[in-house]
């Protein structure tokens, strides 16, 4: 995995930049009285890694010394699925800030979009707790 900040690579390389992560978005968080749906998986291009040591702090509620990692990720805005379920692109979108696993892509044919290769399984999921 790498940063696409960080790194540079040749255009007819492979770009390992890509990556796969999980919050939990409201869809509908701008229209007035539409119900709550939520979006979990998304897909960007991590662009920088940040390393933060903090040190035990009861007002952070930090009992020992902690290392907090902050990943900026520009965000791919999703178009749509193919008929085999693999999402695809066209622009990237803004900043977001978690990290779950590598993904890769690849340009379509006619070079107007890039699909998403997603091989990761069960184990790379996020579950999310109501109340936690």
């Amino acid at each position: 995995m790498l940063a696409s900040e960080l790194a540079s690579y040749a255009e007819d390389r492979r770009d390992a930049t890509f990556i796969r992560y999980d919050m939990l978005v409201n869809k509908n968080a701008r229209k007035r009285n539409a119900p709550e749906e939520y979006v979990k998986t998304f897909y960007g291009q991590l662009q920088n890694i940040f390393f933060i040591n903090l040190p035990a702090a009861a007002d952070l509620q930090l009992e020992s010394e902690t290392t907090l990692i902050l990943v900026a990720v520009k965000h791919c805005k999703i178009q749509g699925q193919n008929c085999h379920g693999t999402p695809y692109y066209e622009d990237m979108g803004v900043l977001e800030v978690v990290v779950q696993c590598l993904v890769a892509r690849i340009r379509a044919v006619n070079n107007m979009c890039y699909f998403i290769i997603n091989r990761s399984g069960a184990l790379q999921e996020s579950y999310f707790v109501p109340g936690e």
